[in-house]
């Protein structure tokens, strides 16, 4: 007999009905619960995690159709990042015009900082 024909067998068998002493004594067992925190609730809870996903989807869909929510950094701290960017790309091995050119594509304004007339006129690109 391999191991095959005996799972057969054993699915095939009837197996007995549990005694009325067994029966009794399972049911008299007292199962204590545990207290389920708060958290749990919440991070386990599918509607919660759709409401906060939905709720930071909204969060970024405002700051970026608002232009002015995008913090404003003072030139002379943009100057000394293109200037680092530029040193570092020179440090690569990278041409100085095409580390230039890759320093400065930094200064210009991304879709999301930009005017939002400007971008659904496409006139920033």
């Amino acid at each position: 007999m391999n191991e095959r024909e005996l799972c057969e067998r054993l699915r095939a068998a009837e197996w007995p009905a549990p005694s009325a002493d067994l029966a009794a004594r399972v049911a008299a067992i007292r199962v204590r619960s545990e207290r389920v925190s708060w958290s749990d609730r919440i991070w386990y809870s599918r509607a919660w995690r759709i409401g906060i996903a939905a709720a930071i989807l909204g969060t970024v869909a405002l700051d970026v159709w608002d232009g002015r929510a995008a913090s404003r950094v003072a030139p002379t701290v943009v100057a000394a990042e293109v200037e680092t960017t530029q040193e570092l790309i020179r440090s690569a091995g990278v041409p100085d015009d095409a580390a230039a050119l890759i320093a400065r594509r930094q200064m210009r304004p991304s879709r999301v900082t930009s005017d939002r007339n400007a971008w659904l006129s496409g006139e920033d690109q």
